[in-house]
């Protein structure tokens, strides 16, 4: 009984540390921050898309309403990446409200 508690323990805390886990993304050294309206976004480039996601700034807090949130996101994006987005859908992966985009910039690549 103890062989696999031990190895869901040993899974868990391998798979935080993966790119694009909440705990990766959380303490990621390059995110960056942004602010609209008392909103607080955390914006992070990911190998293969921008990921942006709010904060709540406290322990327990209600993330806004998608719809009302995606406009704050996507300009976050576009703010720190210097791009413009592309595509940006919602996506569950343990994040509140976690928003991957893909981008155009100015010299022409896409992410």
């Amino acid at each position: 009984m103890r062989v696999p508690r031990l190895l869901a323990l040993l899974s868990l805390v391998l798979l935080t540390g993966c790119v694009g886990s909440p705990l990766h993304n959380a303490l990621h050294p390059d995110r960056q921050f942004y602010e609209k309206d008392g909103h607080h976004i955390v914006v992070l480039k990911q190998p293969d898309h921008w990921a942006a996601w709010y904060d709540g700034k406290k322990l327990f807090y209600f993330v806004p309403n998608l719809n009302d949130l995606k406009p704050i996101q996507v300009e976050a994006i576009e703010h720190i990446s210097g791009c413009k987005v592309l595509d940006a859908r919602h996506f569950m992966n343990g994040q509140p409200a976690y928003l991957m985009a893909h981008v155009i910039c100015p010299d022409g690549t896409t992410l």
